[in-house]
């Protein structure tokens, strides 16, 4: 009974060790496509800056040629600039909901496997540790009130 808690209180430590590797690299998962998304949002920015600075540049000459003329290419290109922000802007927070999207389910389904690979490893444990042992108990208590019931035929 001692050797039962002591070998199910170690069962419990292990699996607690276990679960919180387990969190840990979750965590680590989630961290890292967190950063990927940090990344790829650095990334879109400077490309819109440079998109921006290549616009203007075009704008700085077309004024040379003529004040009337940019005026009216800069309200073009102003308008195109909100739009193509807006469609960037809708394009990345859709990129950004996808990605966190999938990374919640991939965090799920990893949950879900890692509950499913505890619950066999703790029926496997109690198998291997708790039922057979118990069975190996009983048969030779059997055996012994067997050899008891055969003693006592013989003494009588």
């Amino acid at each position: 009974s001692c050797k039962l808690g002591k070998f199910q209180h170690q069962l419990e430590a292990a699996l607690d060790e276990r679960s919180e590797h387990l969190r840990a690299n979750l965590k680590a998962d989630f961290d890292q496509d967190h950063s990927q998304v940090a990344t790829a949002l650095e990334e879109l920015r400077r490309d819109l800056a440079g998109f921006v600075d290549s616009r203007l540049e075009g704008i700085e000459d077309q004024t040379r040629k003529g004040a009337e003329q940019a005026a009216q290419r800069l309200q073009e290109l102003e308008r195109t600039t909100r739009e193509t922000l807006e469609q960037m802007k809708q394009t990345v927070e859709s990129q950004v909901t996808t990605k966190i999207s999938s990374s919640a389910e991939a965090l799920q389904d990893m949950r879900a496997h890692f509950d499913e690979k505890l619950e066999a490893t703790q029926e496997h444990l109690f198998q291997l540790h708790i039922q057979k042992p118990l069975q190996a108990v009983n048969q030779q208590l059997e055996a012994i009130e067997d050899a008891r019931a055969a003693i006592m035929t013989r003494v009588d």
